[in-house]
């Protein structure tokens, strides 16, 4: 096995070929009386693409190296026309058409692939647009399975601390920075989004609670654009266009979006006295179709500011408050060659440039904490991609190698309180940079041993180092994935699954020096960089079973985890640090259930149990082992049962209604919550939202969304190391779209 991942990774150096991996969309085209039709010219367009293939003598037809999304498909043959539209997720694509006298318009899709974990989810623009959780990235992660709601736009997913991988448009987003404040993801820029819950193959690293692959805006044929303003509650105000073009060849597609609210974060405080906060991207995507594949360029830019808001009923006076000011820059280029057989080779490169700037109001800061922060982060990143795909009738082979180049600037200024301990300077000083690379390598095969049984085999080699002043360190492992799948039918499996998982720590840490001056009061003496990467071993059976007219996923998974990261904060201020755990255990139980509704809808509900446990605490940097606990504890994002569901019903006229609900039950039952216990997590909680489409004329649409219906002012964290966070009111929000 280890000579077969060697050469491949050999042979992988040696073409030219990145990113994780690109989608086979097949099919087979028939007449009415079910005989092949060869020779059947098949057009596909979507996602700035426009593609074409003709049929093999029994009807087959491939489209390698598609990115996720939806597509149109187009057919003509002397037998007769089809036409269809096409969800293709992480899973792929398999269709069958028949040929009509007289053109029909089907879609295909609305149910789960059958190929990743039982609960894995998909969503195309047209539900995007429409369901109230369309509005964010963490709003749309809150409709998933095991999803457990954290302040400020965090959102911890099968028990996992925040860890989810993002990846736009195939190339994976570095997250060097300790980002506890809103999201750099823009929802708005999406086209197609796929949500990986587990089972996941070798491809696949870094961050495991989740895995979100995002395709961006993309649109073919004729000139056209799209506009919208919105006025909402809380002082809440934005506005968007996006325009695409055919262009020398390819297409483009770039849009503007400009947001303020006067309620940007979730405040200590249910009326928060300041809380202002703004948003504007800017998003360009430009493809190329060659005669054998496509090159795409990929462009975004996100400027936030948030006004953090202060504790007024803790005592502390209504004046201004600290200030978090964050840029964000991500481009990405890839090239994609199709193969005939429906395989691909792609290559690419990505760039990621971004700063995060902390002012502090230092009277008010010193008054209440025993710091006060002043920090100017940035992070640099320059990654390269590989990922080849080769496909035989039983086989998919896949190898490949992504690299990462890092550089974090920091720039702490950490002012002590009046009454710090003697000897310790004024102001604590951290402008020490961290380099750090990551390189991981991947061979995998999923081989159909029979049409009722698929084994994917896996080997991931990471390693990951890290370099700064005061410290020098270097993991590596070597990680097997085996997922077992036995079919069931054209609609049902079940699975078992191995994988182990590494997991770096966050780039951004403080200087031993740094933090012995700001822990001096808990440390005898300065301690040594001692962080260690997480290690988890992941137990997994699942399925998908057929029920009326949708599909039930489930899934039951296990996680051993050694070194489990977490993260902590220095006083009140919004600088984090990650620490170790000894060990971590999460099990979760979730099932999701989703059915195609009228006019292209959907019906979806999700339910979940997990279990989050840590123990032994191993960091003696920044958060040294209170105690070293060595009975388990529960994590303080766990809440062990979660559920949601929604449902999007379209209308003949261009217009929708579509309504959510999100249940957490918090930590209430574990009697954490007694008041004189630190760590407690919000009491069971329970929303709705809802959003209607008025199409007003053929291209013009009324929408209203409400939100929180209930007005559920719940807490989302209690008198923890984050402070107090409350959830917003009932809010409404009225936009009119041109489109």
């Amino acid at each position: 096995m280890i000579r077969i991942f060697v050469a491949a990774l050999l042979l992988s150096l040696l073409l030219p070929t990145p990113a994780p991996a690109a989608q086979l969309l097949t099919g087979v085209v028939r007449t009415a009386a079910n005989q092949p039709v060869a020779a059947a010219v098949v057009h596909l367009a979507g996602d700035n693409l426009e593609l074409q293939r003709r049929t093999d003598a029994t009807g087959h037809f491939a489209f390698g190296g598609l990115a996720i999304g939806t597509y149109r498909l187009s057919v003509t043959a002397a037998a007769g026309m089809a036409l269809a539209t096409v969800d293709l997720s992480s899973g792929g694509a398999n269709i069958h058409l028949t040929l009509l006298p007289t053109l029909a318009r089907v879609r295909v899709g609305g149910t789960p692939p059958l190929q990743g974990s039982g609960t894995d989810v998909a969503f195309d623009r047209a539900t995007l647009a429409r369901m109230p959780a369309g509005s964010g990235i963490a709003a749309l992660l809150l409709q998933t399975p095991g999803a457990a709601r954290g302040a400020n736009g965090v959102v911890h997913v099968n028990g996992d601390h925040g860890d989810i991988q993002y990846i736009v448009d195939g190339t994976i987003v570095p997250q060097d920075l300790n980002r506890t404040i809103g999201s750099e993801i823009d929802l708005a820029d999406a086209s197609y989004v796929d949500i990986a819950e587990g089972a996941y193959p070798a491809e696949y690293g870094d961050r495991f609670g989740s895995v979100v692959s995002i395709t961006t805006r993309g649109k073919s044929g004729p000139p056209g654009a799209t506009a919208s303003v919105t006025e909402g509650s809380l002082g809440y105000a934005s506005s968007s266009f996006a325009v695409h073009t055919p262009l020398a060849g390819g297409t483009l597609v770039s849009s503007l979006y400009a947001e303020r609210s006067g309620r940007a974060l979730d405040p200590p405080d249910p009326v928060a006295v300041h809380d202002a906060g703004s948003a504007a991207n800017t998003f360009l995507r430009y493809t190329h179709v060659q005669r054998d594949g496509y090159w795409n360029f990929t462009l975004t830019h996100a400027l936030q500011t948030f006004q953090i808001p202060n504790d007024v009923s803790a005592g502390q006076p209504a004046a201004t408050d600290d200030v978090e000011t964050q840029n964000d820059l991500f481009g990405t280029l890839e090239s994609t060659h199709m193969l005939r057989q429906g395989g691909s080779l792609r290559y690419g490169i990505g760039f990621k440039r971004s700063g995060i700037v902390d002012l502090p109001d230092q009277t008010l800061d010193l008054a209440y904490s025993p710091f006060s922060l002043l920090a100017n982060r940035l992070a640099r990143d320059v990654t390269f991609n590989l990922d080849d795909d080769v496909r035989s009738l039983h086989h998919d082979l896949r190898f490949g190698i992504d690299l990462d180049a890092a550089t974090v600037h920091k720039r702490y200024a950490v002012t002590l309180a009046p009454n710090a301990p003697a000897g310790l300077p004024n102001t604590v000083i951290d402008n020490a940079p961290n380099v750090g690379h990551t390189t991981a390598l991947y061979l995998q095969d999923g081989w159909q041993i029979t049409p009722r049984y698929r084994l994917d085999l896996g080997l991931r080699s990471d390693s990951f180092t890290i370099f700064s002043t005061q410290f020098a360190r270097g993991f590596a492992q070597i990680s097997p994935r085996v997922k077992l799948t036995r079919s069931l039918g054209s609609r049902s499996d079940v699975y078992l699954y191995y994988g182990r998982f590494f997991t770096p720590f966050s780039l951004e840490n403080v200087s031993p020096s740094a933090a012995y001056a700001l822990s001096a009061t808990v440390q005898a003496s300065p301690a040594p960089f001692d962080l260690r990467p997480q290690r988890d071993s992941d137990y997994e059976i699942g399925g998908h079973l057929p029920l009326a007219r949708g599909i039930l996923g489930l899934r039951v998974m296990q996680k051993n985890a050694t070194d489990l990261i977490d993260d902590t904060q220095v006083g009140l201020t919004a600088l984090h640090q990650d620490i170790n755990y000894a060990q971590g255990r999460i099990a979760t139980q979730s099932a999701y259930y989703q059915q195609p509704a009228w006019n292209g809808g959907r019906i979806y509900a999700s339910l979940a149990h997990t279990r989050s446990v840590n123990r032994g605490c191993e960091t003696q940097l920044l958060a040294p082992c209170f105690g070293a606990p060595s009975d388990w504890t529960p994590a303080d994002h766990d809440q062990t049962w979660d559920a949601s569901g929604g449902i999007v019903v379209n209308n003949a006229r261009g217009g929708w209604f579509s309504a959510s609900t999100e249940y957490g039950s918090g930590l209430s039952s574990s009697g954490l919550c007694a008041p004189s216990v630190l760590f407690c997590k919000v009491p069971p909680h329970l929303t709705f939202d809802a959003e209607e489409g008025i199409a007003l004329r053929q291209h013009i649409v009324l929408e209203i969304a409400l939100r929180n219906l209930l007005n559920d002012r719940y807490r989302i964290t209690y008198l923890n190391a984050q402070g107090n966070h409350d959830a917003a009111p009932r809010t409404l929000r009225l936009t009119l779209r041109l489109r």
